[in-house]
């Protein structure tokens, strides 16, 4: 047999090699702590609640995944890295919810409050930006995610508040009704799916 035709052991051939390089410098990415990377999640809604020269702003967040409170948190750290690169601030309010129905109508699964101690209050005691005083204070739920809305009752949610807004001569019996005729539902069906609604935000 020539000397061409020998196998080489494995340690010598190249994919071996390269392995051992790789990590040797750590090139393989190890598993995160969290699942936080992935979380898919959007800022609805930027609202300025500005007080004069105080600049503090209140986002809306829309989780579109089941999380808990320890996922929420990181999102909260990476939300205010975002708003710190938008504008310079003394405090920020964080809402977090799981359909962009909710909005306006509690905090679903809790809210964050970047603040100097972490108290929203005293945003005035610092500049904009002086963020070396300020402090995460975590308002956040724990839920059960087995109570949770369907999208299509999210939706439901939406249609009552809008009617009632737009007909606040209403009663809530007759907004139930003009809404459940748009879903082909009864007034009472529409009416125990706002309900459950207010169970989910404030239980979960």
């Amino acid at each position: 047999m020539g000397k061409d035709n020998v196998k080489k052991p494995f340690y010598k051939r190249w994919w071996f090699i390269l392995l051992v390089v790789i990590v040797a410098t750590g090139v393989i990415i190890p598993e995160g702590d969290s699942e936080t990377d992935v979380v898919d999640y959007r800022v609805v809604e930027k609202a300025d609640v500005s007080l004069g020269n105080v600049k503090r702003y209140d986002w809306h967040i829309v989780v579109n995944e089941q999380v808990n409170v320890e996922q929420l948190k990181e999102i909260a750290k990476q939300v205010v890295e975002k708003a710190k690169g938008d504008k310079d601030f003394n405090a920020l309010s964080i809402g977090f919810y799981d359909y962009e129905e909710f909005i306006g109508h509690g905090y679903v699964l809790g809210s964050v409050k970047y603040a100097p101690e972490g108290d929203w209050s005293k945003a005035f005691t610092v500049e904009a930006g002086q963020y070396e005083n300020m402090d995460f204070n975590y308002e956040l739920r724990e839920k059960d995610w087995s109570k949770q809305l369907t999208k299509e009752e999210a939706e439901i949610y939406g249609a009552w508040h809008k009617e009632k807004d737009f007909y606040p001569d209403l009663s809530e019996t007759e907004i139930s009704e003009k809404v459940g005729e748009r879903f082909n539902l009864s007034g009472d069906e529409v009416y125990s799916i706002i309900w459950k609604q207010v169970t989910w935000t404030f239980d979960g």
